[in-house]
């Protein structure tokens, strides 16, 4: 059944969309130091996401009292998703002060 035909009915849909997010299978403890560096460095909040993160959103999305707030998508990743390509991958190239990572 179509989601428009779902809302008459009181059933929202909405996503989580997570950015890098720390976990047991893969995250900062688990990955190259130096892709840690250049992920960091490409997420506006400076660091990355934990399961709690997440676990907040979705708490938001399943308020029963959001009974109007359907069809929406909620990007949880510290910023990265509005930061353009290439400001990415610049940062991650360029420390703070200015010059060539080493």
């Amino acid at each position: 059944m179509p989601f428009d035909e779902l809302a008459p009915f009181g059933i929202r849909c909405n996503s989580l969309i997570p950015g890098w997010t720390e976990n047991e299978t893969i995250g900062q403890a688990t990955s190259p130091p130096e892709m840690v560096t250049e992920t960091v460095t490409a997420i506006p909040a400076g660091r990355w996401g934990t399961p709690e993160d997440l676990g907040r959103a979705a708490i938001y999305l399943a308020d029963p009292s959001l009974t109007y707030h359907t069809g929406a998508q909620l990007v949880v990743d510290g910023g990265h998703s509005v930061i353009p390509p290439y400001l990415a991958a610049r940062a991650a190239r360029w420390g703070d002060e200015g010059s060539p990572r080493r």
